[in-house]
């Protein structure tokens, strides 16, 4: 339920332009409800590694001369002129604060955030030569459903072993995000995900990936070292938009959110692209990052067994399970070479769903992003309590009935934009308390009002949501005799079951509109 109620009030002025909230705050918020708190706390020791202390992300209005950055004490490394960003280093003896603060003061500045670091979601574990999911998930009949439509799945990972004989004529040319320039690095990591995504079929050697088919377009984006940074992973995300990928897999993640990385994902699935990621391996509740982002294909791991797996992540932001415990693919072994083990992670669960994903895309190339979401979910196999719960999400991959799916049955999102919510959403007077009440039944579903407020007075919203279901409050304001909004608002504070509050208060007349959605899409 959706409660509003509207009062006078003064106005308070912004004091900067740019958003700082600290990295710290961002986490704490995520492990105060954890159910786990003693591993929370330990992950959260963890993670302050993952805060970069000497590059920032500047978002900017208007374009800013390399002079100003140093001038500001920062010395630009990289941009990004299609998401208008920019990377930063902070020179030598100056604090990183105190440049984020230079930062906000500047008229130019959308917002500034430190940095941040993701790490691949796998572990190394080698063990026996099985490739159980084939049978559990009956891929070769999935395979037989299949259609002859060439799908790319990018992989945007650690570099791989491309002359891998699991992989050969399976690849596109390998592409270095950290330095174009450069050789991607051969590791295990993304040579498992790309294995368990397509290995070769019929060639005597190990076994075949879920999509012997498809074509992968590696994409490195650790260069060798442990950990991703932000901007790097959006270079990669760019690149694979630009080479046509209709598929985009990441097993790596971390818990603090990104803008620049957030953009780059929902550039890519504006561009038609489904994305899939890995849920995590903290054996936690807490959103994880990229896969948590609205939109994203979001997998956490299950054993031979469809139990989940001991170290996997759950929570209202997982939307599958799939086999991640002891997966069988090639690997890149830096003592032997061309190799094969078995690797447990939600690394290892993500490229099975993104593989699902390729083979329904080669059957309905149209297919967009939340229509194959949508089929991914309506078909997966039901684990643990009855329907959708908040250990396995909504079931286990199942491509045989994806692929037998109803495409009639498949919705078309309704697309809210200024246009339809000034003509379409309903005008209340909210000059009386107002309860709106309803249902969320179809992929990314909105629900909107919309009132007129005078400058100065406020409105309070208040969403009840759903005890398994995480659902967020937007706001447009459009000011008066304008029908163009401000920058929209999402209030996401609270998860799944948790109420949402706030207090908007209209720096000038004009019209309100509060939209209700999932916050997973």
């Amino acid at each position: 339920a959706l409660s509003i109620s509207f009062a006078s009030s003064l106005l308070v002025p912004t004091i900067a332009q740019a958003s700082m909230e600290p990295p710290i705050a961002q986490w704490k918020k995520q492990t105060v409800e954890s159910k786990r708190t003693s591993l929370a706390y330990k992950r959260f020791e963890e993670a302050q590694q993952q805060v970069s202390s000497d590059t920032l992300i500047v978002k900017y209005h208007e374009n800013i001369p390399a002079a100003v950055h140093r001038s500001l004490g920062a010395t630009l490394k990289q941009s990004f002129p299609q998401l208008r960003y920019d990377v930063v280093t902070v020179q030598k003896g100056k604090n990183l604060q105190e440049v984020m603060k230079s930062y906000a003061k500047l008229k130019a500045v959308k917002s500034v955030t430190p940095s941040f670091t993701y790490k691949r979601l796998g572990s190394a574990d080698p063990k026996a030569d099985r490739m159980y999911a084939l049978t559990l998930l009956n891929i070769d009949k999935a395979l037989k459903l299949a259609g002859n439509h060439r799908v790319t799945v990018a992989v945007i990972d650690t570099g791989m072993d491309t002359k891998h004989p699991e992989l050969k004529g399976r690849v596109l040319p390998a592409y270095n995000a950290i330095n174009p320039a450069g050789a991607p690095i051969k590791d295990v990591h993304g040579t498992h995900v790309a294995g368990i995504i397509g290995a070769n079929a019929n060639n005597g050697v190990g076994a075949h990936g879920v999509n012997p088919n498809v074509t992968i377009l590696p994409i490195d984006v650790f260069g060798g070292s442990w950990g991703a940074s932000d901007y790097t992973i959006a270079q990669g995300i760019l690149y694979a938009i630009e080479k046509g990928a209709k598929v985009i897999n990441m097993s790596l993640g971390g818990y603090f959110s990104s803008p620049i990385l957030e953009e780059a994902v929902k550039q890519a699935i504006d561009a038609g692209i489904t994305v899939v990621a890995a849920a995590g391996n903290e054996a936690t509740d807490m959103y994880s990052i990229p896969a948590s982002y609205e939109g994203v294909i979001s997998v956490g791991a299950t054993d031979h067994k469809n139990k989940l797996a001991e170290f996997s992540n759950y929570g209202p932001s997982v939307d599958l399970v799939a086999p991640g415990v002891d997966v069988y693919s090639p690997i890149y072994d830096y003592a032997k070479g061309s190799s094969f083990a078995e690797l447990s992670g939600t690394s290892m669960a993500a490229p099975v769903v993104a593989g699902v994903a390729s083979l329904l895309l080669s059957k309905y190339p149209n297919l967009k992003p939340y229509q194959v979401e949508w089929i991914l979910e309506r078909t997966a196999t039901d684990l643990g309590e009855k329907g959708y719960d908040l250990t396995y999400g909504n079931g286990l991959v199942n491509p045989v009935a994806a692929l037998q799916y109803n495409m009639k049955n498949v919705p078309q999102k309704e697309n809210w934009n200024d246009e339809t919510i000034l003509a379409k959403a309903p005008i209340i007077d909210a000059k009386e308390a107002y309860v709106k009440k309803g249902a969320l039944t179809k992929p990314e579903e909105m629900h909107w009002v919309k009132m007129n407020v005078q400058q100065g007075e406020s409105v309070q919203a208040i969403l009840e949501g759903a005890e398994s279901y995480d659902y967020k409050l937007v706001f447009r304001f459009y000011p008066e005799g304008k029908t163009t909004s401000e920058k929209p608002v999402q209030v996401n504070d609270g998860r799944a079951g948790e109420m949402e509050a706030k207090l908007f208060t209209a720096k000038q007349p004009g019209v309100l509109a509060i939209g209700v959605t999932d916050a997973n899409g």
